[in-house]
């Protein structure tokens, strides 16, 4: 059903493929009967610092172009009362989506039962290079692949833009969130969802606590669901761009609007189609330079790649109720969402934590305490009126500029299943 997950990737004049090769999938078992779980784990949160001890020995970087390293490796390590599914999924493979889908049909086939979505389709959509003029109107709207970098120095450049950031995390409760929808759609806004809405009041908070405030939101956003003749919603692949939101007003209600609109935006079939143009050619010609792209944190501005639609634990190998999902990775005001896992309680059940959404921030030392401090006290948003006009109409959300930018990512995307 998926047999890209057993090719091996290829370059061949410049053009890339995964050439079908079935060569099948490493699986490593391991074995812990003398530790429990929870000396891998550093809590319950979705992310984790380090995931490393479950994943397979196999999958041991983004090396892989004309050589016979897997594109997808899955390690089982069998503690006394659980097991864990690592999976080390590379991002040729596909997206999020793709992994969960995947994932899920994986989980269904081992019960004896059908799957629930369609096998991959490898209908690409062959984009002609752009013309001088739509590259020249789209240069600004990819400003992240403007930088790129030898493979070799990439990690270095990453540790030095992250230097001094450590990991915030955060649980909102499913009431906590419904009552800050509620908040900001009073103001007029009925249509914003609940992430729109936690991401300006996220944005809000920083600008609290640092004198630069932030005022671009950029969302990677799935387009999987646009009508349009390049876009086939079970691709293989990676179907998202990305929307971003500038001058942002100063109130949260504003906030939230300009970020809604900048993705409902993205949703246009032509300027995506050119956007796609733009942004492949630059990827493509980079990566045949053998360079990659960094994205590169920015103290004014906030990067958002929300899991909260995808219910990762559903795939769940016939333990509904117990089943929890983590992953790993977080830089610099790189703002990630997640379901939050259910919990064992003191009746040694498991319990869903229904609409609560786990957040990971990587943010500066220096205002970390202070984050947790004002997140602690809830959604006050009292507090913010004086000094963001709350209940103030923002500006039309017409004047927003708009950018729009596609992924290109080479690294492994570790995902974890337990």
């Amino acid at each position: 059903m998926y047999p890209s997950t057993a090719g091996r990737m290829r370059c061949c004049g410049g053009r890339w493929s995964i050439e079908l090769t079935n060569s099948g999938v490493p699986l490593d078992v391991g074995y812990e009967r003398e530790r429990p779980l929870s000396s891998v784990l550093q809590n319950d949160y979705v992310l984790q610092e380090d995931l490393s001890p479950l994943l397979s020995c196999h999958s041991d970087g983004a090396d892989i172009v004309d050589k016979e390293r897997p594109l997808l490796c899955l390690k089982l390590t069998i503690f006394e009362e659980e097991t864990c599914i690592g999976v080390s999924w590379h991002h040729a493979l596909g997206d999020a989506i793709a992994t969960y889908r995947f994932m899920h049909t994986f989980s269904q086939l081992y019960q004896c039962k059908s799957p629930e979505f369609p096998s991959f389709t490898f209908k690409k959509y062959d984009f002609p290079p752009p013309s001088d003029e739509i590259a020249t109107k789209y240069h600004d709207k990819i400003r992240h692949l403007h930088d790129p970098y030898p493979s070799a120095e990439l990690g270095a450049a990453f540790f030095e833009a992250n230097a001094g950031v450590q990991n915030l995390q955060w649980r909102f409760s499913g009431e906590e969130l419904r009552r800050l929808r509620v908040m900001v759609s009073e103001s007029g806004y009925q249509t914003l969802s609940t992430q729109d809405c936690l991401t300006a009041y996220i944005v809000t908070v920083f600008n609290l606590v640092q004198e630069k405030p932030i005022r671009i939101v950029t969302n990677v956003c799935n387009y999987r669901g646009v009508s349009a003749p390049f876009i086939e919603e079970n691709v293989a692949g990676n179907a998202f761009s990305n929307a971003i939101a500038d001058r942002l007003p100063v109130d949260i209600a504003g906030i939230a609007s300009a970020i809604h609109m900048s993705i409902i935006r993205t949703r246009d079939a032509q300027y995506l189609k050119n956007y796609l143009s733009v942004a492949g050619d630059r990827m493509l010609n980079q990566a045949n330079l053998g360079k990659v792209f960094l994205f590169p944190p920015h103290d004014d501005v906030i990067v958002g790649n929300s899991n909260a639609c995808i219910d990762w634990c559903n795939a769940h190998f016939g333990f509904p109720d117990g089943t929890r999902f983590h992953t790993c990775g977080f830089s610099k005001f790189y703002l990630r969402s997640f379901r939050s896992n259910p919990v064992k309680g003191a009746d040694n059940t498991w319990h869903a934590r229904a609409g609560s959404v786990d957040i990971s921030i990587g943010v500066p030392i220096v205002l970390k305490a202070r984050l947790e401090e004002i997140f602690s006290r809830g959604f006050q948003l009292e507090e913010f009126q004086d000094r963001h006009a709350f209940t103030t109409s923002p500006q039309s959300p017409r004047i927003y500029t708009l950018v729009h930018s596609a992924v290109s990512q080479v690294l492994r995307n570790w995902i974890g299943w337990i």
